[in-house]
């Protein structure tokens, strides 16, 4: 298990003075990047083995978001590995040692040359990287049904896009979290979010068109990031909280 702690910057903070949506996605990933980094699989060992974990989809939940300048200790590590495919858990907690957020996540091995997943080495980590899902936790689908058959719900086109430059990321594609924000955004769910799923499924470089599609049912509104053809780049879900 690797572990940091920290207190909640000004930055990750809303206009309450407490944890975002936006700023938990960005601790969640900084967590997980310094994890590979402080192993020594970070930027440096995807250029010399040409290889990388993409992340395939997460799950997040915000449950009491905390406040500006609060500690919390951030935890993550695997809980599954075969071939390709891991699955990671996440966890952020108060000093106190409750829960607050937590994030399922799934993640492939990929050969950044060919750009096909492939198996991943043996004793790429150590025994030490590796837990079991909490008792109360357990692993969520990753599949996000998308219709606009649905009943009672809404679908609405907007406006197509080009991937700009602040969107790419070290891996040259759209960034996850900045994926994530911008379809926050769209979906209007920068204020308020507190549960977020999301698919990538394929990746989207500098300057592909996207064509988002956003769908409302219920309490929760859909994001689907399409190519020309139609077929979604990434794919997401968003629940706010009771106004």
């Amino acid at each position: 298990m690797y572990k940091i702690r920290q207190r909640i910057r000004y930055s990750e903070t809303d206009s309450t003075g407490k944890l975002s949506m936006q700023g938990l996605l960005r601790i969640f990933q900084d967590c997980s990047y310094m994890h590979a980094e402080d192993r020594g699989r970070g930027v440096e060992f995807q250029a010399e083995t040409h290889c990388a974990w993409f992340l395939l989809s997460w799950c997040i939940r915000l449950f009491e978001p905390p406040t500006l300048s609060e500690y919390v200790t951030v935890e993550t590590y695997f809980y599954y590995m075969h071939g390709s495919i891991a699955r990671k858990w996440m966890s952020m907690k108060n000093d106190e040692g409750k829960e607050i957020a937590h994030a399922d996540t799934i993640w492939g091995y990929v050969d950044t040359e060919r750009d096909v997943p492939v198996d991943c080495p043996p004793n790429l980590w150590s025994s030490e990287d590796f837990a079991e899902l909490p008792e109360n936790a357990k692993s969520e689908s990753r599949k996000i049904k998308v219709s606009d058959k649905s009943q009672n719900t809404v679908t609405e086109k907007l406006p197509e896009f080009a991937i700009y430059p602040y969107l790419i990321d070290t891996n040259r594609h759209a960034n996850n979290v900045r994926f994530t924000e911008l379809a926050m955004r769209l979906a209007d769910c920068e204020v308020g979010c507190r549960s977020l799923r999301a698919e990538f499924l394929r990746q989207a470089f500098l300057d592909s068109t996207v064509f988002p599609c956003v769908y409302q049912s219920n309490d929760k509104k859909i994001v689907s990031m399409n190519n020309s053809k139609g077929r979604p780049f990434a794919v997401f879900e968003f629940t706010k909280t009771p106004d």
